[in-house]
């Protein structure tokens, strides 16, 4: 079992040890490089213990908070880890990866092709403003 306490101070933590008969090898601190983070410091420090690998697959962890006057809360926590994410197969991700680049080159064509040739455009507007034109010449 992991001990994630509140990293108010070292002699608390301390303290809290000896009173429990917890060694202090299983009493996480990281206290010596952030000092008192306040409610940021449980979470922290059980991200630390997991980097270090000190928390594996079914491990026990017991989280202790405390606040101003007589609040504080304890959850104990049996870790499991998340479920591999699952890879797309490779024939999809290169279908993905094709469909992306002919979309690509439709559009610059696109945009090209309305550049260079203006009056060949399909667009309704273009078409509109041909039929305005023939409507006002007699």
């Amino acid at each position: 079992m992991l001990f994630v306490p509140h990293q108010a101070n070292d002699r608390i933590l301390q303290a809290a040890a000896k009173g429990l008969g917890v060694p202090e090898e299983r009493m996480f601190s990281n206290l010596a490089h952030y000092g008192n983070t306040s409610s940021a410091s449980i979470p922290i420090a059980l991200c630390e213990a997991i980097e270090q690998g000190l928390v594996q697959r079914d491990d026990l962890i017991c989280c202790v908070g405390f606040g101003a006057g007589l609040t504080w809360a304890a959850a104990a926590i049996q870790w499991s880890l998340p479920l591999p994410v699952a890879v797309p197969a490779r024939p999809h991700q290169a279908w993905r990866w094709l469909r992306y680049r002919v979309a690509r080159l439709r559009s610059l064509w696109r945009r090209l092709w309305r550049l260079w040739m203006p009056g060949c455009s399909t667009s309704g507007t273009m078409r509109r403003q041909a039929e305005v034109q023939a409507l006002e010449k007699p």
